[in-house]
């Protein structure tokens, strides 16, 4: 059977749990991640699919998420209240509806195209990590288009370097400046959802798995989740058996910050309940018989 994967956004946090979600599934014997037939990369899961396509192993992962060590693309500190006033409504307009529109997509870009302050080490960071070759195997990377809210997913092919896409797919509205891509600008995807696993179903895939990091988070997360179980039924509905993987209510309870880098060994752990809790689901999914 093929399968697709849809890697959410989430900060070093989110993108630990998913690392804990994904080793324990591949303890358990089943596929690699890396082998999926599509990845769907939004946001931090774009970075974690570009490692993945590329061979990097979870344990690898895991490991520079415990050291402490920054990921690509730490965005600037908020300085003033004027960037502190224009994040803070980026992220009420980002979390009010739970099925996102390109009007309402566009609200969020109208705020996020008034900050200005460049940052090019941002960008040189991304490139220093990832390059500008894509990697074998297909991935998407997810952003939304800044003038009319029209989500893109941008692949090999398309014309532009791996890093910036990532750049492109990583630039939180109201905190970092919207990145051109294809000549127009660009934030990040997960304004759209965290996971766009829907993407998924023009993929040609028979299966899916989404896991959504920012759908057990404080603030979005009602709306992500509400967005991801809309993904899943949109996949569904056409044939298309998805697995949606959330913490539930784990960062609630332990009141992890997405952010807060010092919570990932948490994350990860939280991640690894959440794959083990799922293992015969996705043995199913996949179609594959494993021994205990």
């Amino acid at each position: 059977m093929t399968w697709g994967l849809a890697l959410g956004g989430g900060g070093p946090v989110g993108m630990a749990w998913e690392i804990g979600v994904l080793r324990a599934l591949e303890d358990a014997g089943l596929p690699p991640a890396g082998e999926a037939d599509v990845i769907v990369g939004t946001s931090a899961g774009s970075m974690l699919g570009a490692w993945l396509r590329r061979g990097r192993s979870l344990a690898d992962l895991e490991a520079h998420l415990r050291s402490g060590e920054p990921l690509p693309g730490r965005a600037l500190s908020l300085e003033s209240a004027d960037e502190r006033r224009l994040y803070a409504e980026a992220l009420r307009l980002w979390a009010r509806p739970a099925t996102m529109t390109e009007e309402q997509a566009a609200q969020v870009g109208e705020v996020a195209a008034r900050v200005t302050r460049q940052d090019p080490a941002r960008l040189s960071s991304f490139e220093a990590e990832f390059g500008s070759d894509w990697p074998d195997g297909r991935l998407l990377v997810i952003t939304s288009r800044v003038h009319d809210g029209a989500r893109c997913a941008w692949e090999s092919g398309d014309g532009e370097p791996l890093h910036r896409a990532i750049a492109g797919s990583c630039t939180v509205p109201g905190q970092s400046a919207p990145l051109e891509l294809g000549g127009d600008l660009h934030i990040d995807g997960g304004v759209w959802s965290s996971t766009n696993a829907d993407l998924l179903g023009g993929c040609g895939v028979e299966n899916a798995l989404a896991l959504s990091p920012m759908a057990g988070a404080m603030g979005l997360g009602r709306a992500q989740a509400g967005r991801l179980t809309g993904e899943t039924e949109t996949l569904g509905a056409i044939g298309v058996e998805a697995l949606g993987i959330t913490p539930g209510e784990g960062f609630r309870e332990a009141r992890i910050d997405l952010l807060d880098g010092s919570r990932a060994a948490d994350a990860l752990a939280l991640g690894r309940d959440a794959g083990e809790s799922h293992v015969g689901r996705m043995r199913d999914l996949v179609g594959v018989k494993y021994s205990d």
